[in-house]
């Protein structure tokens, strides 16, 4: 068998449907079983810490929670990673903007719900 010069591009390999994957890690952070819907936005986000330049590509899928009591918007939800405790709450969406939440074009995307697929190139700094 003779193999042809082949290119391709740099890319991550999940051995599941990424609606899997997803669940599994809401489920490990939160406890929780999830239902992917769809993805709503590609963000590609540039942004610098110190000085080195990132490029992040950010998948934002809608779900839902299986389990109502994860819509209680009075719940606080402590999740310990290695050495730092994360706080998981819920914030209404019309206070969204006057909270620190990256990439920052987040605070004005999710206000509302696409109909489409959205692709969004945003420069945080």
């Amino acid at each position: 068998m003779h193999l042809q010069p082949f290119s391709y591009l740099p890319h991550s390999f999940q051995p599941f449907p990424i609606s899997t994957v997803i669940a599994l890690d809401w489920y490990g952070i939160l406890h929780s079983d999830i239902r992917v819907e769809r993805l709503l936005y590609v963000i590609e986000n540039f942004f610098s810490l110190g000085d080195i330049a990132y490029h992040e590509l950010g998948l934002y899928f809608s779900i839902v929670f299986v389990d109502d009591s994860m819509y209680d918007k009075q719940r606080t939800f402590l999740v310990q990673d290695a050495n730092i405790q994360f706080i998981f709450q819920w914030i209404p969406l019309h206070t969204l903007e006057d909270v620190l939440v990256y990439p920052l074009c987040l605070q004005k995307v999710l206000q509302s719900t696409p109909e489409t697929t959205q692709h969004i190139v945003h420069f945080d700094g």
